[in-house]
């Protein structure tokens, strides 16, 4: 998605340093102060959702009603 121009996301460096390096993306400064995050998970309806994405898609939800 972000390689898509569809929004930003907050990421180790080491995962995108090639991206970065061939300037397939940008890095953005970090605001000082704390912001709002909006996060969305999709899967594909026709997939079958394996355990461990389950347990990550609980883990989300649990996170965000907090």
């Amino acid at each position: 998605c972000v390689m898509a121009n569809t929004g930003v996301t907050y990421l180790p460096r080491f995962t995108v340093e090639k991206e970065l390096r061939a300037g397939l993306l940008q890095e953005l400064p970090l605001s000082p102060r704390p912001e709002t995050l909006s996060a969305a998970c999709a899967h594909h309806s026709g997939k079958v959702i394996t355990p461990a994405m389950e347990l990550f898609i609980q883990s989300l939800r649990e996170s965000l009603d907090a």
